[in-house]
């Protein structure tokens, strides 16, 4: 994929420019709505044992996190149509007063059932939020502005992916597990503050506007069942898990059957991953497909390979993270100069280069190099998912920009959920066949404590980290294989 020349002005843009007059509304609203999520999202999982002991239902307890991230990515599609036929401004309003008042909800929740209905409506509402304001970014700020825009919301869940499991911890140890969701009440005020009147209105008609403008309920509910048969079916590696996988194949064939033929459907399939917006959407699929799992697995990895003070287990969870923000920094200044194709090109060879050293220094359980790789691989992350949402705005008209936006934040959902079902199915496959059984390595997840992780055997240890090895390689294969198809796709394209 070839360079291009930029057109327009970037030779002096500064980060202070994005808190000027008429823009620093809308980065104030991004920054704030980003702290609010990336907070809600990381805190909330350091007290699911206190929730368990107080309200009881442990069996359940993994209900509270899945019950705000399918509402989440499922109402975000659908809040695109909503920001290109009522705006932006009124969608992030309803979004951000539903996050707040169902976060004042959970921590007043009486049962675990009610907690969970809670958490629905407030993944909803998140859902809403981040709709609106992904897709502000590429209606009310200058394209100069956009990747300094979406580096500082980077950095602002970077900073909060290393300190909100630390604070969650803090404040569920002095004032218990409801303060946790008390304490998300301010952070969405300041959001809904910020962006109450900065966010723009409608943006006028989608490009083939229908008479009726009916909403997609049928689409919506489709798509719902996809998403839940998708993360439920990959939330455990067992054989038992192949039905609902099947399913929800099954429900994604009639997904895309009925948006070919509806005439106000909930998506428009070429915006997805068809001519223009297949770069941008499937470049970051990969890029969450292939590495950020590695996160669910790594502190499990590091203890039990001798990391006895939890030092480079520390460190470790940290390197996809600190290098996804680097990355997206060092992106935005990249792009300044050089078009979002190089820098996504760059991007995945970080992303392949990174999990070559992960593969090889893995098996050997060399853990600094491990972390080296991680880093790396990281930066290659940050660096495409910057790059392809940029791309992404630039080659969707602004009169579907809700519905760019919302898929193209939907699709990344499901490559991290695929992505951890991947990495955790060839550790299970690999303990499995070298140490004869996996339980162990399942308890140790499970149960998440050091009693657990002293009880795996020596050769369930070899084969956990020969695994981790094998998973590296299965995420530069992923990446590979979306890289020769994209370039065979443009090939196609320009021979025609």
């Amino acid at each position: 994929m070839a360079d291009v020349a930029r057109d327009r002005d970037v030779s002096s843009v500064r980060f202070s420019e994005l808190f000027g007059p008429g823009v620093a509304p809308i980065t104030l609203m991004v920054l704030a709505s980003t702290a609010m999520n990336a907070f809600e999202g990381l805190a909330v999982a350091t007290v699911l044992p206190d929730i368990a002991n107080d309200l009881g239902r442990v069996d359940l307890i993994g209900w509270v996190v899945t019950a705000y991230l399918i509402p989440s990515a499922v109402i975000g599609v659908a809040a695109g149509s909503l920001v290109d036929s009522v705006g932006a401004r009124l969608t992030y309003r309803l979004g951000v007063t539903g996050f707040a008042l169902s976060s004042i909800a959970a921590a007043l929740a009486p049962t675990l059932f009610s907690l969970i209905a809670f958490r629905v409506i407030q993944g909803a509402s998140s859902g809403m939020v981040i709709s609106a304001g992904l897709s502000s970014i590429g209606i009310a700020l200058p394209e100069r502005l956009r990747a300094r825009a979406l580096a500082a919301a980077s950095t602002i869940w970077g900073v909060l992916g290393i300190g909100s499991p630390a604070i969650g911890a803090l404040i569920n140890q002095f004032s218990g597990w409801r303060a946790v969701f008390w304490a998300i009440v301010p952070i969405a005020i300041v959001a809904a503050v910020a962006g109450w009147n900065a966010v723009p209105t409608a943006v006028g008609q989608p490009d083939q506007p229908h008479p009726a403008r009916r909403f997609d309920w049928l689409g919506l509910t489709l798509l719902a069942l996809f998403t839940t048969a998708l993360i439920l079916g990959l939330s455990k590696v067992a054989a038992s898990s192949i039905p609902t996988l099947l399913g929800a194949g099954a429900l994604a064939v009639g997904l895309a059957w009925w948006v070919g033929r509806s005439a106000t459907p909930l998506f428009v399939a070429k915006e997805v991953l068809g001519g223009p917006y297949l770069l941008p959407n499937l470049a970051p699929f990969g890029a969450m497909a292939a590495v950020p799992g590695f996160n669910s697995f790594i502190v499990l990895y590091a203890r039990v390979s001798g990391d006895q003070v939890g030092l480079w287990a520390a460190i470790g969870i940290l390197g996809v993270t600190l290098g996804w923000t680097t990355g997206a920094n060092v992106a935005s200044r990249a792009l300044d100069h050089r078009s979002e194709r190089l820098v996504i090109t760059v991007g995945y060879g970080l992303m392949i280069s990174g999990l070559v050293v992960v593969a090889i220094s893995a098996a050997q359980v060399w853990l600094p190099i491990v972390y080296a790789g991680l880093f790396v691989a990281g930066l290659g992350v940050g660096t495409t998912t910057n790059a392809s949402f940029l791309l992404l705005q630039r080659v969707a008209p602004e009169s579907s920009m809700g519905r760019a936006s919302s898929m193209h934040q939907y699709l990344r959902a499901v490559g991290v959920t695929i992505g951890v079902a991947v990495i955790g199915a060839v550790l299970f496959a690999t303990v499995e066949q070298r140490a004869g059984g996996a339980g162990e390595l399942r308890d140790a997840l499970g149960e998440g404590n050091e009693t657990a992780e002293a009880a795996i055997s020596p050769d369930a240890v070899d084969a956990l980290a020969l695994g981790m090895s094998l998973a590296a390689l299965v995420g530069a294969g992923i990446l590979v294989l979306i890289a020769l198809l994209v370039s065979w796709v443009d090939r196609l394209s320009r021979s025609r």
